[in-house]
């Protein structure tokens, strides 16, 4: 587990590369975590300064637990977008950094708009660092040595995706903790199941879209092309997710 977390976290642990091979399917353990985290930040934070606010510490609190790797990562690929193929028609290098910060900026945005309209629905920040670090995962197959990272196996991809699944049901628990009085309690859990199946497919095509665009663009899915998949995951869950309760 602790070279799960080294690896998809910003938490500071030295990890093994064969360990880390044979742990992929702890990479479940870490959404979970993670979507408890953004959960009770929401809950805590928004009951003292509203859900503006709340959405705000949500996104810091992401980033520092993820060390900012899928930022970072997304950062790097709109640095090579703006750079000129040819050095020897451009000998020097642009400045790019304006441009990266640009595409972050937008996706904290959009992200944070996002996490404010599920205020009403909290469960929804429960599934969709879940399904984001799953679907980053499993989206390393074909690109772990350039990566730098053992590859998980097919039984460890269907381990991954079945325990995904099966996490999907601590949604209508959590929900019920946190808005314990609601009417038709039972069948908005089942509606947050159904909502999270359909926004793991979603996510699992948008984030095999943008893989196969890097890997199209850049002829490597790299570390830094890697972690940005993780952003565009997070993204693509939450928008899933909003786009079918609203």
């Amino acid at each position: 587990m602790r070279e799960a977390f080294g690896v998809l976290t910003g938490l500071p642990h030295e990890w093994d590369h064969d360990q880390i091979g044979r742990g992929w399917v702890w990479t479940v353990a870490v959404g979970v975590v993670m979507g408890v985290v953004w959960l009770s930040v929401q809950q805590v934070v928004g009951r003292i300064g509203g859900p503006f606010v709340a959405a705000g510490a949500l996104l810091l609190v992401h980033v520092v637990v993820l060390g900012a790797r899928p930022q970072r990562g997304l950062a790097a690929v709109a640095e090579e977008l703006t750079e000129e193929p040819d050095p020897a028609v451009a000998p020097s290098r642009p400045d790019t950094g304006g441009a990266a910060a640009a595409v972050v900026m937008l996706v904290l945005l959009m992200m944070s708009g996002m996490a404010t309209f599920s205020a009403d629905v909290p469960a929804l920040l429960f599934i969709a660092p879940l399904i984001g670090r799953s679907v980053q995962v499993v989206l390393l197959q074909g690109c772990g040595e350039d990566v730098g990272l053992p590859e998980p196996s097919a039984l460890q991809h269907t381990a991954i995706v079945a325990l995904t699944v099966a996490a999907l049901g601590l949604a209508p628990v959590l929900n019920t903790a946190v808005r314990p009085v609601r009417e038709n309690a039972q069948i908005q859990g089942i509606e947050y199941v159904v909502a999270g199946l359909i926004a793991l497919l979603v996510t699992f095509v948008i984030a095999i879209a943008w893989r196969g665009w890097l890997r199209a663009r850049f002829g490597t899915v790299d570390a830094n092309a890697w972690h940005s998949i993780g952003a565009v995951a997070d993204l693509a869950a939450l928008l899933a997710l909003v786009g079918q309760i609203n």
